[in-house]
């Protein structure tokens, strides 16, 4: 049965008799990347291009997940007013800093693997090495410090 391919490298399978529609070309088995490429010029350019914005999406993603199972948005926002209030004592705004210092090694390590992935390398993304050093600040603990 042959296959139907489009510029974006989707395919089905289609009768042998099938005419091909605009955009489309034929092949009796699955293509190669350099088949699709001499079928439609700048093939490789879109699909590696499709696939960093993928990858990246699944770093954003992976980082946000990772944070915020550990400090969720609202969290931090009460740590940042917990911060600036003049009453907290000096121990809840040394842990609170802590916090902010984890959180900055942990988004340039996304960094990092960001302009990785825009050089199109393959990178693992894995923030789990940075469980060792969370300081595990935890707002209930410090509201009466």
């Amino acid at each position: 049965m042959p296959l139907a391919y489009k510029e974006d490298g989707s395919f089905g399978g289609v009768p042998d008799d099938y005419q091909p529609q605009a955009g489309e070309v034929l092949f009796s088995d699955h293509a190669t990347d350099d088949q699709l490429e001499v079928a439609f010029p700048g093939y490789k350019a879109v699909k590696t291009a499709n696939l960093i914005k993928s990858r990246l999406a699944v770093l954003e993603n992976a980082l946000h997940d990772y944070v915020y199972s550990r400090y969720d948005q609202g969290t931090q926002s009460s740590l940042t007013a917990l911060f600036v209030l003049p009453t907290t004592s000096d121990a809840a705004k040394t842990a609170i800093a802590a916090m902010w210092v984890w959180m900055q090694t942990v988004i340039a390590r996304y960094y990092q693997l960001r302009d990785q992935i825009k050089e199109g390398d393959m990178v693992e993304v894995n923030f789990i090495p940075f469980d060792l050093t969370d300081p595990k600040v935890r707002l209930e603990n410090l509201m009466g410090a």
